[in-house]
């Protein structure tokens, strides 16, 4: 099972003016084969991203009437994945999927994010470890 580090710094940022406040502002780093890549946040689409580009998925946007949305393709499969208010819903061939885009633990976002990776992209579970400090 491939093996994933996500580490956490947690950036103190001033909002620069005399009224706003100072805030701890967590950064995260996804270590995949040797490379280390920044992700926006801990979330499903955040995790997918650097994993589906180190597997030979290419990214590309889908402008609708509808809206717009992400095609994750390789010669293989492709996966679009569109973004509501409700959540995330993953459509291919043989199927769809809908998700949330955050979870409250840990956890239930790896659990969500190995299902997707297996179900949808046709990969294989990965082990997730974290450095990130609890609440």
């Amino acid at each position: 099972m491939e093996k994933i580090v996500i580490h956490c710094t947690t950036e103190i940022v001033h909002g620069g003016c005399n009224v706003c406040p100072t805030t701890a502002t967590p950064t995260y780093d996804v270590e995949i084969a040797g490379k280390t890549t920044a992700i926006p946040n801990l979330d499903v689409v955040s995790l997918l991203r650097p994993i589906l580009r180190e597997h030979g998925y290419k990214e590309r946007q889908e402008y609708d009437v509808a809206g717009d949305y992400d095609v994750f393709e390789n010669t293989l499969n492709t996966v679009n994945i569109f973004e509501s208010y409700q959540g995330l819903r993953f459509e291919t061939q043989s199927g769809e999927k809908e998700v949330k885009q955050t979870y409250e633990s840990e956890d239930e976002l790896f659990k969500v994010v190995n299902e997707l990776l297996t179900d949808l992209f046709k990969l294989e579970a990965i082990e997730f470890v974290t450095d990130i400090p609890e609440n």
